[in-house]
C-alpha cells in the first residue's frame, strides 16, 4: 500500500492535554494542523484511560485566585457545565469534540504512531512519517512537527 502524503503547516505528536491545546491554538490561527495520538482518546493523563483530573494551578482544591486560563480553560468550563458528575469518559467525548470542532484546518489522527521523522538539509521543515495501527494505512506529513510537548 503507498502512502498517503498530507502537507501541514504543523503536526503535533501527542494528544495529551499540552498536544491538544497546541494543535487547537494552532488550527485558530489559520494553520493546517495534524495531531498525531497512539492512543484511542485525547487528553493523555487526564483522560478516562488514566483518570487524573486536569486541575492545573488550583491543585484541585479551592483557590480563587489560581486558574487556569485560554483553551484549557475553555475546555473546564464546558466540562462543568456539561458533565456535572465528572464522567472521564464524558470529558473525553468533550475533548474530542472541541479538537473535532477545529475541522478541516485541524486533522486528527488516534490510535498512530510516528516511526521516523526526517529533516530536509538547511532548513526547518520536518517531514515525519507517520503509520496508522488500525488500518497499516501509512501517511508522509510534511510540515513542522512539535513533539513531547509538556504543560
Amino acid at each position: 500500500m503507498d502512502p498517503e502524503s498530507i502537507q501541514t503547516d504543523v503536526t503535533v505528536v501527542g494528544g495529551g492535554m499540552a498536544g491538544l491545546v497546541a494543535a487547537i491554538a494552532a488550527a485558530r490561527q489559520g494553520l493546517m494542523v495534524a495531531l498525531v495520538r497512539a492512543r484511542s482518546v485525547l487528553g493523555g493523563n487526564g483522560s478516562s484511560e488514566v483518570r487524573v483530573s486536569v486541575a492545573g494551578a488550583a491543585c484541585g482544591k479551592f483557590n480563587r485566585y489560581a486558574r487556569e486560563s485560554g483553551i484549557i480553560e475553555e475546555l473546564l468550563l464546558k466540562n462543568r457545565y456539561h458533565n456535572t458528575d465528572g464522567n472521564a469518559p464524558l470529558w473525553d467525548a468533550l475533548s474530542l469534540d472541541y479538537v473535532l470542532a477545529e475541522a478541516p484546518r485541524l486533522r486528527l489522527s488516534l490510535n498512530t504512531t510516528v516511526t521516523d521523522v526526517k529533516m530536509a538539509a538547511a532548513t526547518m521543515t520536518v517531514m515525519p512519517m507517520v503509520v496508522l495501527f488500525v488500518s497499516a494505512q501509512r501517511y508522509f506529513v510534511r510540515g513542522v512537527a512539535l513533539s513531547g510537548i509538556k504543560g
